[in-house]
């Protein structure tokens, strides 16, 4: 039985790291390799955007970026991206100040060993949402919270509350099977959003 690759993943709140942690099983289990005999680890991510456009980006080598060795255990494999290690064609996303895309993400996780020889591939999709969630919760946080029954009238705190809906729908979406429904979800979302901003909620 080859290593059964899994990852775990983490969003930052301000949406300027996305953290991969390795939670694959059976290393070095019936033969296979241990993180310390990995000849190749890369992690391959295409991003589909509320507009529905489709960015593959360069493939990112991570045994050059977490520095695998012969002493590397699974506790290194560990990998924190940012807009930097976005690139297209040797061009960044951007800095490792600026926010990651809001998207559906499509992961590739590939290992190689040589000794003994393995092969592992493990493709996942998920829903990168940090952008849209920060700006919802900001809104809820800035309603106010003393507003009676008539304020419920009011075009800019429904949409408030729609957005929020829209994002609870979202969170509940079943990946890859909603991904074109999702993206659509998103991209009304961000339009909802930019409505907003022209109240004062």
């Amino acid at each position: 039985m080859a290593v059964t690759l899994s990852l775990s993943y983490e969003e930052r709140n301000d949406n300027k790291v996305f953290t991969f942690t390795d939670t694959s099983a059976n290393w070095g289990v019936g033969g296979n390799i241990n993180p310390d005999g990995i000849s190749t680890l890369t992690l391959d991510i295409r991003i589909t955007d509320s507009s529905g456009t489709i960015t593959a980006y360069d493939q990112i080598d991570l045994v050059s970026e977490l520095g695998l060795g012969p002493a590397s255990t699974q506790a290194d494999l560990v990998f924190e991206l940012n807009a930097t290690h976005l690139t297209t064609l040797g061009t960044a996303y951007g800095t490792a100040d600026d926010v990651l895309p809001d998207g559906v993400w499509q992961i590739t996780y590939l290992l190689t060993g040589v000794i003994p020889f393995s092969s592992s591939a493990m493709q996942e999709t998920i829903l990168v949402y940090g952008n849209v969630r920060n700006a919802v919760y900001k809104l809820l946080r800035q309603m106010n919270t003393a507003y009676e029954c008539d304020g419920c009238i009011d075009e800019g705190v429904l949409n408030v509350i729609f957005a929020k809906t829209y994002l609870d729908a979202m969170q509940v979406a079943e990946l890859p099977a909603r991904a074109t429904a999702v993206v659509e979800q998103l991209y009304t979302l961000e339009r909802i959003l930019l409505n907003i901003s022209k109240y004062d909620i």
